[in-house]
């Protein structure tokens, strides 16, 4: 088949620039579609990684709250181990004064008479000290030695009396002890 084109070349180039100019057309139209779906396809990309990094950040907030509240529930428990190891150092190292008071009385002769007992408790050393008269120094000297034998005292100390200045045995003997508490 033969194509005869009876237009004028003026009409005939008019034509091709038509053609030319609808292809640049249409393809300028195709270019600006992909660049609106590509815009609209990262606008809708960067919604939903927003989205994402609020749920994200949202999360990292509880789990700071919950890291602060974590934190104050260990210092509470760091605060109750604390105060628990000083009641055991207070238990171990309490006295019970009943059964040294029940040792101190057993301990005591029947011709020994305590005017006056003063407890002296300090950390680094725990005593009593002892005021009284005997009928004689035997028996403080049985008391003393009594009171050294006792699991109750690490130590006695016989520090005055008036033995010597006493002659006459019927008169009673002044006393001071001193008992170091173990």
């Amino acid at each position: 088949m033969i194509k005869v084109n009876l237009l004028p070349p003026r009409f005939q180039e008019k034509g091709k620039k038509a053609k030319k100019s609808a292809l640049v057309l249409v393809m300028a139209i195709i270019i600006i579609l992909v660049i609106s779906f590509g815009i609209v396809f990262l606008f809708s990309l960067q919604h939903t990684f927003q989205g994402e990094v609020n749920k994200v950040k949202k999360e990292l907030k509880t789990q700071e709250e919950k890291n602060a509240s974590y934190s104050e529930i260990e210092q509470k428990v760091s605060s109750l181990n604390n105060k628990l190891k000083d009641i055991k150092t207070l238990q171990q190292n309490r006295i019970y004064w009943s059964s040294l008071l029940k040792e101190l009385a057993l301990s005591t002769p029947t011709d020994i008479y305590i005017g006056q007992l003063s407890v002296c408790e300090k950390e680094e050393e725990k005593k009593i000290n002892i005021k009284g008269e005997a009928s004689s120094r035997r028996s403080v000297m049985k008391f003393k030695e009594k009171l050294s034998a006792s699991d109750y005292f690490k130590a006695v100390d016989f520090n005055s009396s008036n033995l010597e200045s006493k002659n006459d045995p019927s008169s009673p003997v002044d006393f001071t002890l001193t008992l170091y508490i173990k």
